[in-house]
């Protein structure tokens, strides 16, 4: 999975937190991936996502939060050196989504950002 350069492809939009805001209040289905593994969601989560982690990521698994290929599907993870929402990206285009967003600053940059979040 790690061969594949998910942000060179279409279908694979790169997010800024401002970005997942706006994102987020025009599109009010989006749904947020959080890629990270339960232990870090101790430490905190954007409202709102849903913690799936990279590892439990399947189509199976997808389609129980995004029910259409068509909705908006924002991925984050804890930053930029994580991997873990880049691989749950490229799971989520081998399911055939259509609309992918990569917050790729991730929750590092969200609180360093000063957006609230789930503690």
């Amino acid at each position: 999975m790690a061969a594949i350069a998910v942000a060179d492809l279409p279908q694979v939009n790169i997010i800024d937190a401002d970005q997942l805001v706006r994102l987020k209040w025009d599109h009010a289905d989006t749904v947020v991936i959080d890629a990270r593994n339960q232990a870090d969601r101790k430490y905190g989560y954007i409202e709102g996502s849903i913690g799936l982690s990279n590892v439990d990521t399947n189509c199976k698994s997808l389609a129980k939060y995004v029910t259409s290929l068509q909705t908006p599907l924002a991925v984050y993870c804890n930053g930029m050196r994580c991997e873990r929402s880049e691989k749950a990206i490229a799971i989520a285009i081998e399911c055939g989504y259509e609309q992918l967003y990569w917050f790729r600053g991730g929750f590092e940059a969200w609180k360093q950002g000063g957006y609230p979040y789930v503690r």
